[in-house]
């Protein structure tokens, strides 16, 4: 299984998901397993990737996530956090964009490889300072040039969202030395999508969802990211006012849309 890994790791994926096999009721898969008498008795709020619903016929519980954490281990200390990769790629399709003869890919394609790319660069500050180790510090700092080859100068909205999500990552990690992390697993309202419907019309979904209530805590972290996100976007448009000819419409309005839909999510 390592081998298995470490040939994986070396594929480059821009991004993974790396879980135990956890059959879900009502799957064959399931109905396989139960049949073998090879299901933990796990309530259905607690049924998703990690829940250990299975039981490996060879591996103990702990030994199938030890597994999935060292990939997980492996892949950042290689490679550095998937933004880095998607990163890379994304100025990749700028640059062939730009260059394409189809004038789709020039004039339109472009714009919205230039917004991401813009959106992956303010991450880069923060995955400088905290950079597992030298190599993929080189890589972050390989790929900050690379932006400013391609696409010029940050603009001060960038440079400014940038600054706050290096804040808030060293926020987390000074407090993750304290109080670690894993100690407050952060726990989502748990959804059930129900497919029990035929949709009426273009937009409407073929299914319900049923939510649990959030707990009184999971609301407090709730509203604290909210007024986390809205402190940003006031720093971001106070920028754009105060140095408007820096100012870069197609990213910067991408941007300060982005923090006021929440793209940062509950629990940063």
């Amino acid at each position: 299984m390592h081998e298995d890994l470490n040939y994986f790791v070396s594929l480059k994926p821009t991004y993974q998901q790396l879980t135990r096999v956890s059959p879900f009721p009502g799957t064959p898969l399931w109905q396989t397993l139960k049949d073998e008498g090879r299901l933990n008795d796990v309530p259905w709020e607690d049924v998703h990737f990690w829940s250990g619903a299975q039981k490996n016929t060879v591996l103990e519980a702990h030994e199938t996530l030890n597994l999935t954490e060292y990939g997980y281990d492996l892949l950042y200390r290689t490679w550095g956090p998937s933004i880095l990769r998607r990163l890379e790629v994304q100025l990749d399709g700028y640059d062939f964009c730009t260059r394409a003869q189809s004038p789709v890919l020039r004039r339109h394609r472009s714009l919205l490889m230039k917004r991401q790319c813009a959106m992956m660069w303010t991450n880069l500050r923060a995955m400088d300072r905290w950079a597992p180790n030298g190599v993929v510090r080189r890589r972050v700092r390989k790929a900050d040039e690379r932006y400013r080859q391609l696409l010029g100068e940050p603009t001060p909205v960038m440079e400014a969202l940038a600054g706050g999500i290096d804040a808030l990552a060293s926020v987390q990690k000074v407090k993750g030395f304290f109080d670690p992390l894993n100690r407050h697993p952060k726990e989502e309202p748990f959804k059930r999508y129900v497919y029990d419907r035929e949709p009426r019309g273009d937009d409407e979904v073929p299914y319900r969802v049923e939510m649990n209530e959030p707990s009184a805590s999971v609301r407090r972290k709730m509203r604290s990211g909210r007024m986390r996100e809205m402190g940003l976007s006031l720093a971001m448009k106070a920028t754009r006012r105060g140095l408007p000819r820096r100012s870069d419409p197609v990213v910067d309005d991408y941007l300060v849309n982005l923090i006021d839909r929440g793209w940062l999510g509950f629990g940063f």
